[in-house]
């Protein structure tokens, strides 16, 4: 599958928060999308910040033994009415970092944390390119 620029842009959007939640990009967003999609990530995990908290901790995720499969499924859960909006988009990416920022906790290396922002971008890019394009 050839890849558009919003793909790119999607799975850059993804390594770009999960980075910037994990403590390990600086303070400047590498583009006016990752900046929009900053502001946009902090005030939807600041709104719903003990719910992310508590679905996180009762997933009791393991990225080696459940890794990217389990993931999809709980994005697709996100959209399970097949309905979509930014804010449902909004939430893939945020959700990704506090998965990442559960497993920081947990002692895994940065090399696994960040995988969380492909899965992120790469789920935005293949399931919702469609309703992003429109």
């Amino acid at each position: 599958m050839a890849t558009t620029s919003h793909g790119k842009i999607a799975r850059e959007l993804g390594e770009d928060y999960v980075r910037y939640k994990l403590g390990l990009e600086t303070d400047t967003s590498p583009s006016v999308y990752a900046e929009t999609r900053r502001r946009a990530g902090d005030q939807v995990e600041e709104r719903y910040s003990l719910a992310l908290q508590w679905m996180v901790s009762q997933l009791h995720y393991d990225p080696i033994l459940d890794g990217e499969r389990s993931v999809r499924v709980i994005f697709d859960a996100v959209f399970e009415n097949e309905e979509c909006s930014w804010g449902r988009i909004v939430m893939v990416y945020v959700f990704a970092a506090r998965l990442a920022k559960y497993c920081q906790a947990q002692g895994y290396e940065k090399d696994t944390l960040e995988q969380f922002g492909r899965y992120a971008g790469e789920y935005v890019e293949c399931h919702l390119k469609r309703w992003i394009e429109e």
